[in-house]
């Protein structure tokens, strides 16, 4: 056999193991590799705990956090997870070799590159972005790119003997540095002056609980019924403080209803309008609605008549909505329990019932 054969079948020019320039294989797949679990991880703690940590959680992060696509259908994992695990493979993959290799790299990063364009589109459809969001997205098609160059080229990993140690190092700390930094200590509320005042009004001893809703929201009702639930095992140690924020324009009958249950709250009645409003189904939550309500929460009519003819229930919606605004909201359902903001129906009963415990603690 001649020099020249035994090159070719088994030396390093060989197609199936050529190594890779160092400055494409850092900048094409090992960069966006560590930039993806960095922001993956961030993402996970903040989509872990009702407070993000990293994130602005009145902006971007909190609008896309509310979009269908933050968590995986049937499952309801957040998004995050799976984008952790995708960066995970890939940091193994970066320095096993051969055409198989290259291949399940290369097929995983064309999936997740359209999720990132689907992704990136759908916060330009709402109008906001998510920062780390966007690092995810990006660094996921710049692996695109390296992982075809990869393929065509039939790159395996450098010869460098440094190199998959400092990547090894550096991918351990891009995931673990987050996720323990998020887990192992307590995320950082920011608190709105709006949410201190009130509770700086509410008794000693009792845990303020505010609930900014509209009774025709679909997600509004679904988490009353578990916050009914857990607020029910607390009786006598939790202030309820409701504001109104109909929105109109999606929901027709909210106002009429929020007008009910102010005009409820009025004669020291307006838990119980409101779990009847609530229960209702959203067709009967008309003035004529309503009025049924208030008979069934034993209301004085003539008195209830004269409130909802007022000015007052206008007044108090548009004072409610100016409070939402100061406080940072974006959507609804948006309760606060004691400091903790927790927004959106994915809840469980589980995490009101700790948020409860922990705002007895602070009080």
């Amino acid at each position: 056999m001649t020099t020249e054969e035994h090159t070719t079948r088994n030396g390093p020019e060989s197609p199936a193991n050529r190594p890779a320039p160092l400055l494409p294989w850092l900048f094409l797949l090992v960069v966006p590799t560590v930039l993806g679990l960095i922001a993956s991880a961030m993402l996970v703690v903040d989509y872990s705990h009702p407070v993000p940590l990293f994130c602005d959680d009145h902006g971007g992060c909190d609008a896309v956090r509310k979009t269908m696509f933050a968590s995986l259908p049937f499952v309801h994992v957040p998004t995050p997870y799976l984008g952790l695990a995708a960066f995970v493979v890939f940091a193994i993959l970066l320095f096993l070799k051969g055409a198989r290799v290259r291949f399940v790299q290369w097929t995983l990063a064309v999936i997740g590159a359209v999720l990132a364009v689907l992704f990136i589109t759908v916060q330009m459809r709402i109008g906001a972005f998510c920062k780390f969001c966007m690092v995810v997205d990006v660094s996921m098609l710049v692996l695109l790119a390296g992982s075809i160059r990869r393929k065509l080229f039939n790159w395996d990993a450098p010869s460098s003997s440094w190199l998959p140690v400092v990547t090894g190092i550096g991918a351990s700390l891009a995931a673990l540095g987050p996720l323990a930094v998020g887990f192992l200590g307590e995320p950082a509320t920011r608190i709105p002056p709006v949410i201190e005042r009130e509770i700086e009004k509410t008794p000693k001893g009792k845990v303020l609980v505010i609930d900014f809703a509209d009774f025709e929201c679909p997600h509004c009702r679904i988490v009353h019924q578990k916050l009914t639930r857990v607020l029910n095992h607390y009786e006598g140690r939790v202030t309820v403080v409701r504001k109104h924020v109909p929105l109109v324009k999606i929901h027709p009958h909210s106002e009429a209803a929020a007008k009910a249950a102010i005009c409820a709250e009025v004669q020291g009645k307006g838990e119980r309008m409101a779990d009847l409003l609530f229960l209702s189904p959203v067709d009967r939550l008309t003035k004529e609605g309503c009025e049924k309500a208030s008979h069934a929460a034993e209301l004085n009519f003539d008195a209830y008549q004269a409130c909802v003819e007022s000015p007052l229930p206008n007044e108090r919606i548009e004072a409610d909505r100016a409070t939402f605004k100061e406080a940072g909201g974006l959507g609804l359902p948006t309760i606060w329990i004691g400091r903790q903001d927790l927004r959106g129906s994915g809840f469980e009963e589980a995490d009101y019932r700790a948020a409860v415990e922990k705002a007895l603690i602070e009080r």
